[in-house]
């Protein structure tokens, strides 16, 4: 009975540990299959080798994937090695050595590994070795997973950022090359604006000296002339016997016309030279008309020609200056060729433009010869007058030059017995047209200017003894002054200041007239209207005088032009 009831307890000891091996047993498959589960998720499989005997186990998701049944198996090591690439089995064996020794913590290795067919598969494998007390392995455990897709894309970035990085140092390539250029083209740029700068150094240079030159050339040349002009208007005012008085008529003609060879010769060697700068303004055309037909009505008395001047009241953009230098060509000539005629001086409004127009009663010329006119030194030998009155035949050719400068066409028309017209369009100005009075002719006869007292400044003595005695002649008082110191001894001693002083512009020791006409102003606290008389005919000079109110007339001084002038300064 005990034997019986001992066995029974055996049997029982023996369910319980078989019931809880079952147990164990069904725990261990749960967890098994769990970590195949998640070793399927995580698309890797199980390893396990013994390192001692070679044999190897991997699991059939990794064997699957290299293209074997589910049921293959990898044995060895031999085996699996002969799967693994060449070039890979020597990284493989000594990273699996090294873990083997204790050198690292696990063994990690990336290689590739050959499918069914023939295509190799890159493989992470990652384990850790089982080691006994001495520490030497007997047992290795791990994962390895499929990574294929993984190296195509690194390879596949690796490859953009190669033609990535090939990209940029093409374009470094190009950029330093270009940056080599442009640097090349800014110092060959600096070198031609230096070159430029020394070239419109020089050439603003030039253009002074050629100011300088044409400023001396004007005085040298024209101050003989001056003198002899005004010695022969003295002449002319006395009473003399018709004989003299026709050989100083003559001899009046012959300096007029060397005076206005000259003057022509110079304009021209100004236009050539680029000399001749403009400044365009508004200029009320009425001023100008009346200007120009005050300065030729004794021009036109003493040729017995009838001088109109129609009003205008616009404004106009121009430069006063040259403006009145074309329009005095015109006037000129329409009364040398209009001998006991009519001329007309008048504008005409059209469209945009003011078209200044002067008439005349002349000889006319032909059509075939209206182009002709404005070349150089010619003349028609229809219109050609006597030896002692005709021009040189360069006026025309400078107002086309000036009219050019200023962008104002000028036009011809003429009718052969009949007369002609020259005209020049200008620019309008913007605004309101003012009424103007019909100017009437002036007298013939001047204004008395008996005893009226006025101050000659010239460096030079013949000039300023010349101009006393043309003055004396119109029964003026001249005080003649070759410096400004001398001035102002003339002015202290006088019975009464001038009513007026006519100053050369350049005097000795860099002195200009302009100057010594300030210093008298502030002297003696007034103003006295002030005449500069100079050869220099540069815009410089004629601007200066602009600005401060001064008249200026050039030499060879008109006699007539003067007296108009002070005609005009006494009213």
């Amino acid at each position: 009975m005990t034997k019986m009831s001992k066995g029974v307890t055996d049997l029982q000891k023996l369910k319980k540990e078989n019931d809880q091996l079952q147990k164990r047993i069904a725990e261990l498959e749960m967890i098994e299959e769990r970590y195949a589960l998640a070793m399927d998720g995580a698309n890797e499989g199980l390893w396990e080798w013994n390192p001692v005997t070679k044999d190897l186990f991997i699991s059939s998701r990794l064997m699957e994937t290299l293209g074997h049944s589910s049921q293959s198996r990898c044995t060895t090591t031999h085996q699996w090695l002969e799967w693994v690439h060449p070039d890979d089995v020597a990284g493989y064996e000594q990273k699996v050595t090294e873990h083997l020794k204790g050198l690292s913590e696990y063994f990690e290795w990336e290689y590739r590994v050959r499918a069914t067919d023939g295509i190799y598969h890159w493989v992470f494998a990652r384990g850790k070795a089982l080691r006994d007390n001495n520490g030497i392995a007997y047992r290795m455990v791990g994962s390895v997973g499929d990574i294929t897709e993984r190296k195509l894309a690194q390879e596949r970035l690796k490859q953009a950022h190669d033609e990535l990085e090939d990209r940029v140092e093409e374009r470094t390539k190009a950029l330093v090359a270009l940056n080599k250029q442009l640097s090349r083209e800014v110092q060959e740029r600096k070198i031609m604006e230096q070159k430029l700068k020394q070239a419109k150094e020089a050439a603003e240079q030039a253009n002074i000296s050629k100011d300088k030159y044409l400023a001396a050339a004007s005085h040298d040349l024209l101050q003989p002339l001056n003198a002899a002009r005004l010695l022969i208007s003295t002449l002319q005012e006395r009473d003399l016997s018709h004989k003299d008085a026709s050989l100083v008529q003559r001899i009046h003609n012959a300096l007029g016309n060397a005076e206005e060879l000259l003057t022509d010769l110079l304009d021209i060697a100004k236009l050539d030279a680029n000399a001749i700068v403009h400044e365009i303004s508004e200029v009320p055309a009425n001023r100008l008309l009346l200007a120009l037909g005050e300065e030729f009505q004794s021009v036109a008395n003493k040729a017995n020609v009838k001088l109109r001047v129609m009003p205008c009241g616009y404004s106009v953009k121009t430069d006063p200056r040259l403006l009145g230098r074309i329009l005095r060509n015109f006037l000129s000539n329409a009364i040398r060729y209009s001998a006991s005629g009519r001329v007309v001086l008048g504008c005409r409004h059209r469209a945009n433009k003011i078209s200044f127009q002067v008439w005349d009663s002349g000889p006319g010329i032909p059509s075939d010869k209206l182009d002709d006119i404005f070349l150089e030194f010619h003349q028609l030998k229809e219109n050609s007058l006597d030896g002692d009155n005709k021009g040189v035949g360069l006026g025309l050719a400078i107002v086309e030059r000036i009219a050019k400068i200023l962008g104002h066409p000028i036009h011809v028309r003429s009718s052969v017995g009949k007369g002609s017209v020259f005209s020049v369009d200008v620019p309008l100005c913007d605004g309101v047209h003012q009424s103007v009075m019909l100017m009437e002719p002036l007298p013939k006869q001047p204004y008395n200017l008996s005893g009226v007292p006025v101050l000659i400044i010239d460096n030079e003595g013949s000039i300023t003894h010349s101009m006393a005695d043309l003055l004396n002649e119109w029964g003026m008082v001249p005080h003649c002054a070759l410096s400004k110191s001398a001035a102002l001894a003339e002015m202290k001693y006088a019975e009464q200041p001038p009513v007026a002083i006519l100053a050369d512009y350049h005097l000795d020791d860099g002195e200009t007239g302009i100057k010594v006409i300030q210093d008298i102003h502030a002297e003696y606290g007034f103003d006295i209207p002030a005449v500069i008389i100079t050869a220099d005919r540069t815009q410089t000079v004629s601007n200066e005088c602009e600005r401060l109110g001064y008249h200026i007339l050039n030499k060879p001084l008109k006699p007539a032009k003067l007296r108009a002038l002070l005609n005009h300064l006494l009213r």
